[in-house]
């Protein structure tokens, strides 16, 4: 087959859309070394992925040149990129966030497009008018114009089926990966010694994820101020901070919580497995999400889960994962002093939901999604 790819969020995404997309490029490439991939982005960039992309006889990377200005990309991908289609033979192409091009040329080509969630229309007040209103018009023509329509979860069927009206049999569901290095367990000596460099303590919380109002820390940091004498332990948060993180510090300063919680705005990905796994738990209070991929790194890095009930959350942390109510800070406070005190649970937790996402690890995925290709030809 001649598979080609939607590469933007793969080049320019760090997280989210760009993990998905990086990770199944990666997997697809690996595991079927016998197609043909090739990926469109307006931009190239010098990564350890472009380098891998670029070392695959299979694979061939597409772009507009660097002398094109960023007002240009955008008509690029939708207008343009078509035309490269029938040169490169293409038996499918596959829009990996939410989007197609206007028009494809050659009626053979069968068109794919995965839609991650609909946050935009779940939550408008969490977004500018325009680029809901952008969002909106992308997604909608692109669940019209593709074959078929890949949700990521249930949830994102679910909300495709309530939202734009897509008929149920044109919706298939392919759960995504995460990336393969959560798949490894570092030594104690060189988890140490990222936690001596990183200045870790030795016993925290952890949590993974932009700061922003859906990811909902503020209800994390409320649950821990609730906790008495917080047992010893500390919050680390890793991610990147936006205009919500400052109503937070606000509220951190309040309450003299400064020496309880850490921030890390980025860390290396090589290093954020060991971040995991030097957690004694992981919480993610998220409000609302397509999946929730940090919750299927924290299960591969053997940390016990307590995550928010509704949406996708069931479907990434199986059922030995601890749910609660997100807007609860009570709640979720008990649950934490719940698992922090009981190591027996915590050992259960852990055994059952590494076991639990073996089903998301890349070659079932990658397999998955290959079998999808074929039937649509």
């Amino acid at each position: 087959m001649n598979i080609g790819f939607d590469a933007k969020r793969a080049y320019l995404n760090r997280s989210g859309l760009g993990n998905y997309s990086r990770n199944l490029l990666k997997s697809l490439i690996e595991y079927y070394p016998e197609n043909n991939y090739t990926a469109f982005t307006p931009v190239i960039e010098s990564t350890r992925f472009h380098n891998y992309l670029i070392s695959k006889d299979n694979v061939k990377v597409i772009s507009p040149g660097e002398s094109t200005s960023h007002v240009f990309h955008p008509i690029w991908r939708r207008f343009i990129i078509p035309k490269y289609f029938l040169k490169q033979n293409l038996d499918i192409y596959h829009g990996l966030s939410a989007e197609l091009p206007a028009k494809l040329i050659g009626k053979k080509i069968k068109k794919i497009v995965t839609i991650h969630d609909l946050i935009y229309l779940r939550f408008p007040h969490l977004y500018a008018a325009v680029n809901s209103y952008i969002y909106d018009k992308k997604a909608k023509q692109a669940c019209n114009d593709a074959d078929i329509v890949i949700a990521i979860s249930e949830q994102t069927k679910r909300d495709l089926i309530e939202f734009y009206k897509v008929p149920e049999e044109k919706i298939k569901v392919e759960y995504q990966s995460c990336d393969p290095i959560f798949y490894n367990t570092n030594t104690i000596e060189e988890n140490e010694a990222i936690r001596t460099i990183y200045k870790l303590p030795e016993n925290f919380i952890l949590f993974v994820g932009t700061i922003e109002e859906r990811k909902n820390l503020m209800q994390l940091v409320k649950a821990i101020n609730n906790l008495s004498q917080f047992n010893g332990f500390q919050l680390v948060v890793v991610g990147k901070k936006k205009k919500h993180f400052d109503e937070i510090q606000r509220f951190i300063s309040y309450n003299k919580m400064n020496t309880q919680v850490l921030f890390f705005d980025s860390i290396p990905s090589n290093i954020l497995p060991i971040f995991y796994q030097l957690a004694s738990l992981f919480v993610y209070p998220s409000l609302f999400e397509g999946f929730g991929i940090p919750i299927i790194e924290a299960a591969y890095s053997k940390v016990p889960i307590i995550t928010s009930i509704d949406s996708c959350f069931e479907e990434a942390g199986g059922p030995s994962t601890i749910y609660v109510n997100p807007n609860n800070s009570d709640e979720l406070g008990n649950a934490i002093e719940k698992v922090l005190a009981d190591k027996n649970l915590q050992q259960s937790m852990i055994e059952n939901t590494f076991q639990y996402v073996s089903k998301f690890k890349d070659d079932i995925t990658a397999s998955s999604m290959i079998k999808l290709y074929k039937s649509i030809l």
